[in-house]
């Protein structure tokens, strides 16, 4: 067995970014070690794709907060890599100011949440919308809220750049290595309290071994799986996983002027006949990204699942078909059909927010805050907060980030039984 201080389960970009953060802040001697079940950089999960948003314009307060201070932290990280990881372009929120609440919240709620926190932004009439972005047809009671200090995410280069720097602060990382077991090993103290850690791990020239690690903490990062890492320690996450579809579609790029798209955008608007969601997003081409593209997709999901070895081969058709027809009837110089389009999982908990917490003391006893546990929610924006968190809740127990709403023990987070399906989300899922 293989002693080590902290053992992070799950090798993403939340992963990456805690055990970046235990090897700046471990003493000297500690050793720090991250499992990844697949490679790294994998489309496996959630961390795939070229782009992500980052975002301060919530519904809630404490999410915009919290956006506010992982703003901070992306700029300390970009000065230690030396790199610009986020390409701050803006974000256009537009549609209909009745729309009432989805799983991105609504228009008008955070322009009171901007007016409260003191926060820059631009309201826009459905023509000036159409003046400024290459949109056509848009109803004439839309509005729009812009706001600058919102951007694009390199995801590729956060998650080399944080393997890098994790590397560099001596943590071990290891791929293809599954956690099969996790067990507490409790003695009379509590500085005696442990987890065996037991994993599979898949060599270069097809052979397996079966390995053990102690740890004194260990951090579960693991997403979608986290079920399938936890399933030993007699309590399950109730999880919908939605199959979140990405589309790339082409630009009209010898037109006079070329067609560009000027910022990040997301429209806000209730579901037709004709279609379960009108919620559309989308990016502007990046240099990092492929030439000449945009990425437009539904913030939707017809594919919903609660395994992540469920998971289906290829792209909901579904989805194809409403954002063709969106983009056909309201993009300009846009290809109506994509060029290539890909999924990741997105882990939903009831409520639409974060599991992060401690592991549940009612079924682990005094020893639960040894298993620290992230998953649920649309983290990409938040992984250089997250990270420190979590790092923060390995190392001292507690944190200076306020995570009380996302508390594993809050009512529909555990499921009363483990053999019992899981209840489905707010938002139901349509038939596969």
């Amino acid at each position: 067995m293989t002693n080590y201080d902290y053992i992070v389960v799950g090798g993403g970009a939340v992963g990456l970014s805690t055990a970046y953060n235990l090897g700046k802040a471990c003493e000297k001697g500690e050793k720090v070690l991250v499992l990844e079940k697949f490679m790294y950089f994998n489309q496996a999960g959630s961390s795939g794709d070229f782009v992500r948003m980052f975002r301060t314009t919530y519904s809630d307060i404490e999410l915009c907060k919290l956006a506010l201070k992982a703003r901070d932290l992306w700029t300390e990280l970009e000065k230690e890599a030396n790199v610009e990881l986020i390409k701050m372009t803006g974000l256009l929120n537009f549609g209909d100011p009745d729309y009432q609440d989805g799983p991105e919240g609504n228009l008008t709620k955070p322009i009171e949440i901007m007016n409260q926190l003191n926060m820059e932004y631009q309201q826009l009439s459905s023509a000036e919308i159409m003046e400024r972005y290459p949109f056509r047809n848009l109803p004439s009671n839309f509005i729009g809220v812009f706001a600058k200090d919102n951007g694009i995410i390199n995801v590729f280069l956060t998650l080399r750049i944080l393997y890098k720097l994790a590397q560099e602060n001596n943590v071990e990382l290891r791929e293809n290595e599954e956690v099969t077991k996790l067990e507490l090993n409790t003695g009379n103290h509590s500085e005696d309290h442990n987890v065996i850690v037991t994993t599979i791990r898949n060599n270069v020239n097809g052979t397996q071994d079966t390995m053990t690690y102690s740890a004194k903490k260990v951090i579960i990062t693991a997403g979608a799986y986290v079920n399938n890492v936890i399933k030993t320690l007699n309590f399950q996450i109730q999880l919908c996983i939605w199959e979140m579809v990405s589309m790339y579609f082409t630009l009209d790029a010898v037109s006079n002027p070329p067609i560009q798209v000027p910022s990040m955008w997301f429209q806000f608007q209730d579901e037709t006949p004709d279609s379960k969601s009108n919620l559309f997003y989308g990016f502007p081409e990046v240099s990092w990204g492929p030439e000449n593209q945009t990425r437009i997709a539904v913030d939707y999901a017809s594919r919903m699942i609660y395994d992540p070895d469920e998971r289906h081969t290829g792209v909901s058709e579904y989805e194809l078909q409403i954002t063709s027809k969106w983009v056909e009837k309201h993009c300009i110089g846009v290809q109506k059909y994509p060029v290539f389009q890909g999924t990741c999982l997105m882990p939903n908990a009831h409520d639409n927010n974060f599991v992060l917490d401690f592991a549940p003391e009612k079924v682990l006893g005094p020893a639960h805050k040894n298993i620290i546990i992230f998953t649920a929610g649309w983290a990409f924006k938040f992984v250089p907060l997250l990270g420190k968190c979590l790092s923060q809740l390995a190392i001292n127990g507690c944190t200076e980030y306020d995570i009380s709403n996302y508390n594993i023990d809050r009512e529909g987070v555990l499921k009363d039984d483990k053999d019992t399906p899981p209840k489905h989300p707010v938002y139901k899922p349509q038939p596969c």
